[in-house]
């Protein structure tokens, strides 16, 4: 387990230390929804946990962007976080052209305030966008497991029926 998903308690209430990131291609190239970037995607975020950087609460990957909230330890600077997971991803986009924009997109979340509207908008982007069919298990998708437990009842719809929704349940369909 993330060791520092013990530090940020499940809650839909954004604790200290949240933010919102958001990572763009350079000259917004599509190219990002594909599955090696949504496995390798799922395996960055994981290993920023592991290695301590910060503890992604939910995140998508969409064709141009990569959306996620993050949970940053108070000894981190917050734009170190978008840094390494960029670090992480970019022989990824190398092997398919793409190449990261040099800005990296953050704000700090309200402490206190309510998660839920966040996570399902994050939840339900890859369907408005069109990259997956209603029903269909988005393998871009990610919430952490602490968060699905308070999150996943609070969704709808055949994907959740399929199984989808915790990112790891998402990859594997």
């Amino acid at each position: 387990m993330d060791p520092l998903a013990l530090a940020f308690p499940p809650t839909r209430v954004f604790g200290p230390g949240c933010h919102y990131f958001t990572f763009r291609t350079r000259r917004g190239r599509a190219g990002l929804a594909v599955p090696p970037v949504c496995a390798e995607f799922q395996a960055a975020l994981h290993l920023l946990g592991l290695e301590g950087v910060s503890h992604v609460r939910t995140a998508v990957v969409l064709a141009a962007e990569l959306h996620l909230v993050a949970a940053v330890p108070d000894a981190r600077p917050a734009d170190r976080v978008g840094l390494v997971l960029q670090g992480k991803l970019a022989p990824s986009l190398a092997r398919l052209g793409l190449a990261w924009a040099p800005e990296i997109s953050h704000r700090p979340l309200p402490a206190g305030a309510d998660g839920y509207p966040t996570f399902r908008y994050l939840y339900r982007a890859p369907y408005r966008a069109g990259l997956a069919a209603e029903g269909e298990a988005w393998a871009g998708y990610h919430c952490a497991e602490r968060d699905w437990r308070w999150f996943g009842p609070l969704t709808r719809g055949p994907a959740e029926a399929l199984g989808a929704g915790r990112g790891e349940r998402a990859a594997a369909a």
